[in-house]
């Protein structure tokens, strides 16, 4: 019981984000197709907490729909819509190339999956090839060598996406793929954003 007079605190941890991108998902096609049971409020509420945990996917998932959102208040209605959405389009490629893209992840759960094109050296087309390559072969890799060795990416390629492309060290992933790594273990330096050709080095 709470005293008269006092006030209960509740000790709740709040998180303050910006909900543009939410007002935008709801009404987007992959809002639509993903949760067409859910009323625009609930899918609101589903792009606020997708927002929260992963702003950067969040923003690509908008694919064209970006443009709509306000980053420059003065000025950005000069802009054509096409360059604008070039220009866009460039930092989420950085960013995506800067913060690395976990392989296994990504194909395991398709909510990542939009961000792969993004990598360099992939795009669209190739994105979508190597999650179904991977996807044959059990849905999880050990390591960067089966890029090659099981044909998954060209070395040329691979060389370009493979600084960007992280193979996670997880134990639960190499009980998974004992059969693999009684061939080839799996190399804590795929975790990171070191190129293939510089493991010596490191």
């Amino acid at each position: 019981m709470v005293p008269t007079g006092e006030c209960q605190v509740f000790d709740i941890p709040v998180i303050y984000i910006q909900d543009v991108v939410a007002w935008i998902y709801q009404c987007s096609k992959c809002a639509t197709e993903e949760f067409s049971t859910l009323s625009p409020i609930s899918k609101y509420c589903v792009g606020l907490t997708c927002y929260a945990q992963n702003p950067l996917s969040e923003h690509a998932v908008l694919g064209a729909d970006i443009t709509a959102i306000s980053f420059e208040d003065e000025d950005q209605h000069l802009i054509l819509k096409e360059k604008l959405l070039i220009a866009l389009e460039r930092v989420l490629v950085d960013m995506t190339n800067k913060v690395g893209m976990e392989i296994n992840y990504m194909v395991m759960d398709s909510y990542y999956q939009h961000l792969l094109p993004l990598v360099c050296g992939l795009g669209p087309r190739k994105a979508n090839t190597l999650v179904r390559k991977i996807a044959t072969l059990g849905g999880i890799l050990v390591n960067h060598d089966q890029f090659i060795k099981s044909g998954l990416l060209t070395t040329k390629i691979f060389l370009n996406a493979a600084g960007f492309l992280h193979t996670p060290q997880d134990s639960d992933m190499k009980s998974v793929n004992d059969q693999h790594m009684d061939e080839d273990g799996p190399d804590p330096l795929d975790a990171t954003c070191i190129q293939p050709e510089d493991y010596k080095l490191a």
